[in-house]
């Protein structure tokens, strides 16, 4: 009788205090977290179980996976403090709403090769509201930026992080180190019925703030978009285009995407690749500002690109803003095709190498079949080796185009991007 009033005691004081009890402290339930007195609200957090190894010494996705999907929406997850998380397939969080997942500082690392097969460390599935935060993917890309340019023998579709279709969410104050494929995707949601993406919606508001990308065996893969910042972030050794625009499909979007502040070391194929095959209103609204570029491509492509695959007479994708960049090249510094309604202003391009490396002409900004462009205040910087021959060229298909210096003629071709 004694033991049983001490009991009810206990459990008494414990729910007063405002505490929670668990099944077991190793229990891979999610627990029910306590209640917030605070007069700010906030989400009820939930602890990643103990149980699950943070070693990596085994592959945990699928744990990790089913209690995530026992966490109720408008929760936060948080993982052990830089613990590691070993995986074989991927962490699924699927049509999920208001969640946000802390890694805590936490390392997630693929075990083993999965030869030809496609897998994401983390793939974000449809939902709203979807907030990674804190987290470390190391890949396995032993390669190097330096080493042969061939798919690696576990194939090349292996990335890091994946949205798809989310509406609205974020990747905060994270890293991808690595990894065979993109550190980085945006792509259209894959369980599509029958494989149509035109029946799924891109990804939109989407905010990736203070990433970072290193020895990536591809882009930072952006298919399917409409409302995306990439900001505060670095991106080096990448062996494409350190940020690849470009929709797989005619329906598929690419709009209102801002790439602001961001530095860039070195690519393969420039810092900013913007192409694809969307119409004209589910593309444009394009702003690069403020990005530095601390390496020139390692080949003959432009720092900055946008060109769309051709498009009708008098269609232009529209609302590009370059400004205030600091760009490095071996040729032009910034090529626009098929664009209208643009301002390339306030860009610091740098060019080192002799003139015969990738063309007897080179010129800060080139415009082909483009309308409504004002060039204004950009500066080229040449070196000893080899520089530029002017600020700006026009091919004959351009029209009211406003430049405050000279403008040279380019023949009306549309260059390879």
């Amino acid at each position: 009788m004694v033991r049983y009033l001490l009991l009810v005691v206990i459990v008494a004081t414990t729910a007063l205090a405002g505490l929670y009890v668990v099944k077991s402290h190793n229990s891979e339930e999610p627990r029910e977290p306590a209640s917030n007195n605070s007069e700010e609200p906030r989400e009820p957090a939930y602890h990643m179980p103990e149980s699950i190894a943070r070693d990596c010494s085994k592959p945990v996705e699928a744990e990790i996976s089913r209690f995530l999907a026992k966490v109720p929406n408008g929760s936060k997850v948080v993982f052990a403090k830089d613990a590691c998380y070993g995986h074989d397939l991927e962490v699924l969080v699927s049509d999920r709403e208001e969640l946000t997942i802390d890694g805590n500082g936490s390392t997630f690392k693929p075990l083993t090769p999965r030869r030809g097969e496609c897998r994401a460390t983390w793939r974000i599935q449809a939902g709203r509201n979807i907030h990674l935060k804190n987290m470390v993917v190391r890949g396995r890309n032993i390669t190097g930026f330096d080493g042969p340019r061939q798919p690696p023998p576990e194939g090349q579709c292996q990335s890091a992080f994946s949205f798809e279709s989310v509406q609205g969410g974020s990747l905060t104050n994270s890293k991808a180190f690595d990894t065979i494929a993109d550190p980085l995707a945006l792509q259209p949601d894959k369980r599509a019925d029958g494989g149509d993406y035109c029946k799924v919606p891109p990804n939109r508001d989407i905010v990736i703030d203070r990433f970072e990308a290193r020895n990536a065996g591809r882009t930072v893969a952006v298919t399917n978009v409409d409302g995306l910042t990439i900001k505060n972030s670095y991106f080096g050794d990448i062996f494409d285009n350190a940020i690849d625009i470009e929709t797989d499909v005619g329906c598929e979007w690419s709009r209102n995407i801002k790439v602001l502040n961001n530095r860039f070391g070195r690519s393969h194929f420039g810092m900013l690749t913007y192409t694809g095959g969307e119409p004209p209103e589910r593309s444009g609204g394009l702003e690069v500002v403020g990005n530095v570029v601390e390496a020139e491509p390692e080949n003959c492509f432009l720092p900055i690109t946008v060109a769309p695959f051709q498009y009708p007479a008098g269609q232009v994708r529209r609302g590009i803003v370059i400004r205030g960049n600091r760009l490095k090249t071996r040729f032009h510094g910034i090529g626009l095709v098929n664009v209208g309604d643009a301002r390339i202003e306030q860009n610091v391009v740098s060019k080192n190498f002799p003139d015969d490396v990738c063309s007897p002409d080179s010129y800060v900004v080139t415009l082909h079949d483009s309308h409504k462009v004002r060039v204004s205040k950009n500066v080229g910087i040449s070196g000893r080796r080899g520089g530029f021959k002017g600020n700006l060229a026009v091919d004959s298909l351009s029209t009211e185009i406003s430049s405050s210096g000279p403008v040279a003629s380019l023949p009306p071709k549309t260059p390879a991007p």
